[in-house]
């Protein structure tokens, strides 16, 4: 088969479906992933076919971000001022990549473009998603706050919770892709209503977590497939520096600490709280400098500062992982089988915080606006010195690196695939 796999976001947004790509190719399909031009040269390295797709202006949605949960109304505005021209332009490339494919796969925020495209081309889709989105009773929305257990309704919350974060974002763009519906796939507009109950529709799904992580609710139908995660192995010819493997080698062993794509309006304030919290915990740490470019200076010998290092290889190697929360951190750091500390954002990052403390693997989440130096610094030792908490994220991931979610999504894809009839959206 052809398969185009469509995607949108930062690394951790791209990184699966590279993954997905490959097990789809090992099994004898070709695969093209379509995603931001940004991404053009991981994926060829590859070995996977690659088209363009400017739909994640990556720095620009980075710094609308900064502040969003203090101020969502800025958030509102940079969507409506900017999704116009992002859409415009990423149909029409994703309706030009996709001709010939047998079927396209699209996460959860591509939707909005491959929705109609794969209209448009009555094309077979099949929606892959690396959170769980279905309506469910059981969880709220990964967007959501989640409820004490004694608030009446709860599980009306939460099934409703999922059907409100696509209602609010398509009631802001669903104008402009109607506008792109008809001007560059010339097809009709559909009403926000069909927009709105997106998340609703009982069509074939895939989830790329496992079920040891996120079990199944028990009022989700057989169109969903929790398949396990999506990891890409790591890279055998990359040697890392022997500075760092020094570092590694000396006692204690050093916690990792890294924010990613995260943009910090204070990255300066920022370090000097990491490094005031590292000193008091009376540890050592691997800092990744990140998008908030931290550590430009003032680190002392207790930190090495790193531009990048293969989670899969560093790990393994720290005593304890502090991060964003961020979906394919907290992924490689459960996999990894490490405590963690989860410092959320936005966005589904409280929600990943929440989930490892609920698993037991990491201290309560200490939201961004909330972090100061005595906070993290007793989480972190706790994350180091509970050996309950280090024995529970061992044993999780033990169970995960004895799943193969790559090899059971393909197997669903090839599955789904025999009924191709059946996975193209319904003409409007």
């Amino acid at each position: 088969m052809k398969i185009s796999i469509v995607t949108v976001g930062t690394r951790g947004d791209v990184q699966p479906y590279v993954a997905l790509g490959l097990g789809l190719t090992r099994a004898g399909h070709t695969v093209k992933v379509v995603t931001d031009p940004a991404f053009a040269g991981f994926i060829s390295d590859f070995g996977l076919e690659f088209a363009a797709m400017d739909a994640s202006p990556l720095r620009a949605v980075q710094d609308a971000s900064v502040g969003m949960e203090k101020n969502p109304i800025r958030f509102n505005r940079w969507i409506q001022g900017q999704v116009e021209p992002v859409a415009r332009g990423a149909i029409r490339q994703l309706r030009d990549a996709c001709q010939g494919a047998d079927v396209m796969l699209h996460s959860g925020l591509a939707a909005m473009f491959a929705y109609p495209v794969a209209q448009a081309l009555r094309l077979p889709s099949i929606s892959a998603s690396l959170w769980p989105y279905a309506p469910t009773r059981e969880f709220p929305s990964q967007l959501a706050a989640e409820l004490p257990g004694w608030v009446p309704l709860r599980s009306w919350y939460n099934w409703l919770s999922a059907y409100a974060a696509p209602a609010l974002l398509y009631a802001m763009i669903y104008k402009t892709i109607n506008a792109c519906r008809q001007e560059v796939l010339g097809i009709p507009a559909i009403p926000y209503r069909r927009y709105a109950s997106v998340s609703l529709v009982k069509s074939p799904a895939l989830y790329a977590y496992s079920p040891y992580v996120i079990p199944r609710p028990r009022d989700w139908g057989e169109y969903i497939h929790i398949t396990g995660y999506w990891f890409l192995e790591q890279d055998e010819t990359w040697q890392p520096p022997a500075e760092l493997l020094s570092f590694l080698a000396r006692e204690p062993k050093p916690v990792y600490i890294g924010f990613g794509s995260m943009v910090d309006e204070e990255a300066e304030a920022l370090t000097r709280l990491v490094v005031e919290a590292v000193e008091a915990a009376e540890l050592r740490a691997v800092l990744l400098g990140g998008w908030a470019e931290l550590g430009k200076s003032g680190l002392s010998g207790r930190f090495l500062k790193v531009d990048a290092v293969p989670h899969p290889w560093l790990f393994p190697r720290v005593s304890a992982v502090v991060h964003h929360g961020g979906m394919g951190t907290t992924a490689e750091a459960f996999r990894a089988g490490v405590p963690m500390v989860i410092v959320p954002f936005y966005a589904d990052q409280p929600y990943w915080g929440r989930r490892a403390h609920a698993l037991g693997v990491s201290p309560p989440p200490i939201p961004r606006q909330e972090l100061i130096a005595e906070r993290l610094a007793g989480a972190m030792r706790e994350a180091v010195s509970d050996a309950a908490l280090r024995q529970r994220a061992v044993a999780l991931g033990e169970k995960l690196r004895g799943e193969d979610g790559m090899g059971e999504a393909v197997r669903v894809i090839e599955e789904l695939m025999g009924k191709p009839e059946q996975l193209i959206p319904e003409a409007d």
